[in-house]
């Protein structure tokens, strides 16, 4: 969130507040061709591994693989990491051009967002990262009582469908891309926007 709040001046820092953990998990070519069960797979030096440096996930692969104290299963992940994209949507297109990537250390919800593109492996839970989505309010937000009095929820559970004007509090819509960051008059979600309240 630090970043989002450098690059968005509109936004109040004393307001951001955690809205729940993602996991670590890593994505595969759908069916599993390459019969990868967790990280102790992807040391084994056939495979190929995209990671992304940016997008919420700077130093996620060093913190997976690092994250028992071995410095060999470091060196050995990072032997298999053939692709480094700077952003998700960077990492996307390398996953949809790049037949030979057998693996994509990222946050679940990718696979949630992208279902068809990949399957989705629990990493081991000696492995697994958690880190948090936030959310925070807007300058004009601090104005608006839907925005403050709503209670938004985790962007990566499921939840019913409404209409956007039907009353209520505002919920998550989806995912916004780096390049559309910008702040809506309600909330601003990490990456992550509120729906529901107008614009003003």
């Amino acid at each position: 969130m630090s970043d989002l709040l450098a690059a968005l001046p509109d936004l109040n820092a004393a307001t951001v507040t955690p809205l729940c953990l993602r996991a670590s998990a890593i994505l595969v070519r759908p069916g599993n061709p390459a019969h990868i069960a967790g990280i102790a797979d992807l040391l084994k030096p056939e495979h190929r591994i995209l990671v992304v440096d940016g997008s919420g996930q700077q130093g996620l692969w060093e913190d997976v693989a690092g994250r028992m104290g071995d410095i060999r299963t470091v060196r050995m992940f990072r032997s298999n990491v053939t692709t480094v994209a700077k952003t998700s949507a960077d990492a996307k297109k390398a996953w949809d051009s790049d037949k030979v990537l057998d693996a994509w250390l990222t946050w679940g919800i990718r696979q949630t967002a992208s279902p068809r593109i990949a399957d989705r492996i629990e990493i081991e839970p000696q492995y697994r990262i958690y880190r948090d989505a936030e959310a925070a309010l807007t300058r004009r937000g601090l104005d608006r009582p839907e925005a403050k009095d709503s209670s938004p929820t985790c962007p990566h559970r499921k939840r019913p469908r409404s209409s956007p004007n039907g009353g209520g509090p505002p919920r998550l819509h989806r995912e916004v891309p780096r390049s559309e960051h910008r702040a809506t008059g309600d909330r601003q979600l990490g990456a992550y926007r509120m729906r529901g309240a107008r614009r003003t």
